[in-house]
């Protein structure tokens, strides 16, 4: 994928033939960090450049897709869920934005995987976020 933001980032103005802008640097940036933060398991989305300068990341699994275009300091973006479509927009805070994380969970399951680790404290790592429960031994 970083070979392909790479090309991406050298399409110079007019690169679609109609007038679209040049990608910018900031974008390429944007996609560079978050692709770098994706927890693994989380497939490779598809790119494609926007005539206003910005980047498009597309993931979709059987039943659902993820689409965020990546700005300068914003993001927007659609998930068709199981549940509908979602909408989403923001600043680009972090490298993932909190909409794109619980899409992500919903189109890519961690693997669930649990183990007691010390004195009733169970260790639950499904998701995103790991969740510590204590729990009983008798």
């Amino acid at each position: 994928q970083m070979a392909l933001i790479d090309r991406l980032a050298l399409l110079t103005a007019n690169w679609d033939g109609y007038g679209a802008e040049p990608i910018d640097p900031r974008c390429v940036a944007n996609a560079r960090n978050l692709l770098c933060a994706l927890r693994p398991g989380i497939p490779s989305p598809e790119l494609t450049p926007n005539p206003n300068g910005t980047l498009t990341l597309d993931w979709t699994t059987e039943d659902q897709a993820l689409s965020l275009e990546l700005g300068i300091t914003r993001f927007s973006g659609f998930w068709e869920s199981r549940a509908g479509t979602k909408m989403g927009e923001g600043m680009l805070e972090a490298a993932v934005p909190a909409f794109a994380l619980q899409a992500l969970d919903a189109l890519f399951p961690a693997p669930a995987w649990t183990w007691s680790i010390y004195d009733g404290l169970l260790i639950d790592a499904s998701g995103h976020y790991g969740l510590a429960t204590p729990v009983s031994n008798g």
